[in-house]
C-alpha cells in the first residue's frame, strides 16, 4: 500500500488527478503546440521535458524529430503521471523515450540537450528558478528552451480573480520567479501573454559562448 506520508502537496495532489486528467485540462492548458513549434525542433535533436505529466506533448514533438533520429527524456515527480506518459509513448510507436522520475530541483542526467521544455510545469514547483537553473545545467550551449505556463488572466475581467483563486487551490503559483533568471541568461529572450492572459510564452537560446562580465 503507498503512503502519502511521504509525498509532497503537489506530488500527492496530481497523483490523484493523473487518471482524469487529460479529460478534465484540455481546454484551459492552452499554447503547448505553440511552446513546442518554438523549440524549432529538427531531426536528431535530443528533447529534454521537465514536468512531462502525462506525455500531452510527446506525439508534437516526435513527429518533428522525424522517424528515425533523435530522442526525447521526459522528467516527471509523479510515477502515475508516468506511466500514463509510458503508454502514450508505446501507442505512438516510439522507441526514443527515455522516462525519469525525478525531482526538477535534484535530477542529474549523463546527457546534455539540445532542446528544453517546461510546459505548465514551473508554476507547480515550489523552487521554479532552481528548476531553471538545473535545466539550464543540461541543455548545451546554443540549445533551445521554451516555456508555456499560465497567465494573469489580466484581460478576463471579473472572471480573472476567480480563476486564480482555483489555480491557487490546485497549486499553481503565477509570480514568474525564474523569469528574470531566463532573461539574464538567455539571448533573444522574450516573454508574450496570449488569449488575454489565459497562457504565456517565453523563449530564448543558450548562448555558445558563456559569458563573462
Amino acid at each position: 500500500m503507498r503512503s502519502d506520508r511521504s509525498e509532497g502537496p503537489v506530488e500527492r495532489f496530481y497523483r490523484r488527478q493523473a487518471g482524469i486528467y487529460d479529460r478534465t485540462r484540455w481546454l484551459f492548458l492552452r499554447g503547448r503546440t505553440r511552446a513546442v513549434q518554438a523549440l524549432a525542433l529538427e531531426p536528431g535533436c535530443r528533447v529534454l521535458e521537465i514536468g512531462c505529466g502525462t506525455g500531452s506533448n510527446f506525439a508534437a514533438i516526435l513527429s518533428r524529430l522525424g522517424p528515425e533520429s533523435g530522442s526525447l527524456t521526459g522528467l516527471d515527480l509523479t510515477t502515475d503521471m508516468l506511466q500514463r506518459a509510458r503508454r502514450k509513448a508505446t501507442a505512438l510507436g516510439a522507441r526514443r523515450v527515455d522516462l525519469v522520475r525525478g525531482d526538477a530541483v535534484r535530477f542529474t542526467l549523463p546527457r546534455k540537450f539540445d532542446r528544453l521544455l517546461f510546459a505548465y510545469s514551473l508554476s507547480l514547483i515550489p523552487d521554479a528558478d532552481a528548476a531553471v537553473a538545473r535545466g539550464l545545467e543540461h541543455l548545451r550551449p546554443g540549445g533551445r528552451l521554451a516555456v508555456v505556463d499560465f497567465g494573469q488572466f489580466e484581460r478576463w475581467g471579473i472572471l480573472a480573480r476567480g480563476i486564480r483563486a482555483w489555480l491557487r487551490l490546485h497549486h499553481v503559483r503565477q509570480d514568474r520567479p525564474w523569469a528574470r533568471r531566463l532573461k539574464s541568461e538567455l539571448e533573444g529572450f522574450e516573454l508574450t501573454s496570449h488569449l488575454g492572459g489565459q497562457y504565456i510564452l517565453a523563449v530564448g537560446r543558450k548562448p555558445a559562448i558563456p559569458f563573462r562580465p
